[in-house]
């Protein structure tokens, strides 16, 4: 997937703008979870559900995408419990069909999980690979690969429900943006040249509370 992107540094807030038919996707990180308020890591291999205030986060993403210009067409998401609750509640409330995406699952962190969420990105950071865990090569394979699947939707706006990790490889990888990653209920709209499938332009869209 050959990268294009323009305007990367400028924070947008409201809703999302097309001058064209819309090709691309909304990427969100999943509302935060019982293991994020606690401050300790969660990989693939681990399955924390939403707390309240993530049940809020999931029903505010919601509200901010309901106002935009258009609507995403389907909400996919991995099989994760904390991506599939948020996803549920953004489905439910603007009547969306759910898609479960396995190969989105955050990466595996095995023995860092429960760890300390400070900590294990540090270690990630410096390219450690957590034992019993996922490399980063494996993982990076991995959501590229998803990416590019889930690429014959784009036409439909799809919303992706994603982890930390995700939103990651989207930004450094996709992107080459100098942000790390979404925080839990982030938003971002992705424009993507469809032709060639190079990402033209992203947006953030600010979450409601």
């Amino acid at each position: 997937m050959k990268v294009l992107l323009h305007n990367i540094g400028n924070k947008f807030y409201g809703c999302a703008q097309f001058e064209r038919s819309p090709c691309g996707f909304y990427f969100a990180r999943h509302a935060e979870s019982t293991y994020n308020q606690q401050g300790i890591s969660s990989g693939g291999d681990r399955n924390p559900g939403l707390t309240r205030f993530g049940i809020e986060q999931a029903e505010g993403i919601a509200r901010a995408l309901g106002d935009c210009e258009v609507l995403p067409g389907m909400v996919i998401t991995p099989p994760s419990s904390r991506n599939v609750d948020t996803a549920r509640i953004i489905s439910q409330v603007l009547g969306l069909d759910m898609r479960i995406e396995n190969a989105l699952m955050e990466r595996f962190l095995g023995d860092w999980n429960e760890q300390s969420s400070e900590l294990t990105a540090s270690l990630l950071k410096q390219g450690i690979t957590p034992p019993n865990g996922e490399n980063a090569q494996h993982f990076s394979k991995r959501i590229l690969g998803s990416f590019q699947s889930l690429s014959r939707f784009f036409d439909r706006l799809p919303l992706i429900i994603g982890s930390r990790g995700s939103s990651r490889i989207l930004f450094q990888e996709l992107t080459k943006s100098t942000q790390t990653h979404l925080d839990n209920g982030e938003i971002v709209l992705v424009h993507v040249a469809s032709m060639d499938l190079r990402i033209s332009n992203l947006q953030r869209i600010q979450p409601k509370s």
